[in-house]
């Protein structure tokens, strides 16, 4: 009968092991969401992984002006690509999503719009 009885040890030590066995699995979900990603860091499949689509943030007006602009995730014009666009703006932590002068919302580094403008050093 005393096992069926809730002591605050008891109370304490099955805290401590569904926090540790918590903190543990999240440690364990972090890390290989993480080594999947840096696999494919430096390949050229990391664009086409990279996933700077979401545009739920933005008003209908930007969304209207990202389509206008033809914006796509892959560019399909040799050569031209956002990394090497006067307008791209390289993202804080690398391997992320950038930004835009024109084009509005998060953007892929291998992503084109038809305002790409060749960058100069």
């Amino acid at each position: 009968m005393s096992d069926s009885i809730l002591t605050r040890r008891n109370f304490i030590q099955r805290l401590t092991v569904v926090g540790a066995a918590t903190i543990g699995a999240s440690y364990l979900v972090a890390c290989g969401g993480e080594s999947g990603e840096s696999g494919e860091a430096g390949e050229a499949g990391e664009a086409m992984a990279l996933d700077c689509s979401d545009v739920s943030a933005l008003s209908a007006d930007q969304q209207a002006t990202r389509t206008a602009l033809q914006y796509v995730e892959a560019s399909d014009v040799e050569g031209q690509n956002c990394t090497n666009c006067q307008q791209y703006q390289v993202p804080a932590t690398e391997g992320g999503c950038g930004t835009c002068l024109v084009v509005p919302g998060t953007i892929n580094p291998n992503g084109h719009c038809s305002s790409w403008a060749e960058k100069v050093s």
